[in-house]
């Protein structure tokens, strides 16, 4: 899956980050944060697009990825001092 152009995937990258330095305890799973996490701009962006940039913070330490039992995912913010999951 690829975004229709670099420059999305950079501005989605950077509202994801902008959140977490916002809400630094704030935890969900990709539904959640792309309805609950990023501006009306990236409305049209897909569950398979935002997973590939959650991925890629989460390939910075800036986010951490839980699987949970259920098979499902939760993204939460790495903690200061502690190395990522």
């Amino acid at each position: 899956m690829t975004f229709p152009d670099d420059s999305t995937a950079v501005r989605l990258e950077r509202a994801l980050r902008a959140y977490l330095t916002e809400h630094p305890n704030a935890a969900d799973n990709a539904l959640g944060i792309q309805r609950w996490w990023l501006p009306e701009e990236f409305a049209f962006v897909g569950i398979g697009e935002l997973v590939l940039a959650l991925r890629a913070i989460v390939a910075t330490g800036q986010l951490v990825e839980h699987h949970l039992p259920d098979g499902s995912v939760v993204y939460t913010a790495a903690r200061a001092g502690k190395p990522p999951a």
